[in-house]
């Protein structure tokens, strides 16, 4: 069944079912259902890039839509209430603000065919895909304030200057990711259950993370094209690290996370630090420079999985 964009009415779907013989004897069994569907307009408004735009969400709060420098369009189901469906924006710069307040709200994907400095939404649910155009600047940066991100993917085609969330869950068997060239900060105040995957042009600190902060468990997986500043994570239980070097990388709780880093800091170190207070059950840990030093609770790592090309401290 195809619908033409802004296609409205009833139409109906008729589904045939033929068990090509399968089932119980006489042959072929069929069945014929047919379903009424009826297709609704939502509404839609317009952000002029000056005007705030206000609407009740399913909640029945008073949301209040602000865009500072750009166009677009909020995308709102049928009805006087309801949740954003979907966000999309156009002629965004490297100053442009997006700013979502009133109430806690939902909204499904932010869609900006642009750069974009500033997205303000700290009382706001991702449920869907918040995706960011590429920065025609050397230093532009994106700044992503939002509450929980759940069942979402962020991918930003700019650097992120700061990514910040009360929480980041994921359910269902698809990983959820946030992807980018570089980030300066993630800092998750509640559980990450998130990939971060960041391979672009690195800083001139030669990193593509600058600071990771997860308060709650973290289960993913870091990607990196280049190396990363510190990582403090409240708990690391599985999962893989690739990258070059980590200058900190600091649990409070247990590490199982399989690490691989390929390069080393000025120093001759792929780890700077390593600090653990719980236990460190890593099923590899490959590097190609020395560790700085180890504090570990318990060291739980066959040493045939360990492969150091240098001295290190350990302190357990």
């Amino acid at each position: 069944m195809l619908f033409r964009s802004g296609f409205t009415g009833d139409t109906t779907l008729t589904v045939a079912t033929n068990d090509q013989g399968a089932t119980g004897s006489g042959g072929p069994q069929t069945d014929t259902d047919v379903i009424d569907i009826t297709v609704t307009a939502g509404r839609q408004l317009a952000l002029d890039g000056r005007t705030p735009v206000r609407f009740t969400d399913a909640s029945g709060d008073t949301i209040l839509v602000y865009l500072i420098g750009g166009t677009g369009t909020i995308f709102l189901p049928p009805g006087d209430r309801g949740d954003i469906r979907e966000i999309v924006l156009s002629n965004t710069t490297e100053r442009s603000m997006l700013m979502i307040s009133g109430g806690r709200t939902t909204v499904g994907d932010i869609t900006v065919n642009g750069p974009m400095g500033t997205i303000s939404a700290s009382l706001t649910t991702l449920s869907g895909t918040l995706s960011i155009g590429p920065t025609a600047t050397t230093y532009g940066a994106t700044t992503i304030m939002l509450d929980v991100l759940a069942e979402a993917r962020v991918a930003s085609q700019m650097p992120i200057g700061t990514f910040m969330a009360n929480a980041w869950t994921d359910a269902d068997a698809t990983p959820d990711v946030l992807t980018a060239p570089r980030a300066n900060m993630v800092y998750i105040r509640g559980q990450m259950q998130a990939d971060l995957d960041l391979q672009g042009d690195s800083d001139r600190l030669n990193r593509n993370l600058g600071v990771f902060y997860a308060l709650g468990a973290f289960n993913g997986d870091v990607t990196l094209a280049a190396g990363a500043g510190t990582m403090l994570l409240a708990d690391w239980a599985a999962g893989t690290l690739q990258g070059t070097y980590v200058t900190s990388l600091i649990s409070r709780g247990s590490l199982g996370a399989a690490i691989n880093l390929t390069g080393q800091n000025p120093y001759g170190a792929s780890i700077s630090v390593l600090s653990v207070i719980g236990q460190v059950t890593c099923p590899s840990i490959t590097l190609a420079g020395s560790i700085g030093a180890i504090v570990a609770g318990l060291w739980n790592v066959d040493r045939k999985s360990t492969r150091l090309n240098s001295s290190h401290t350990i302190q357990s």
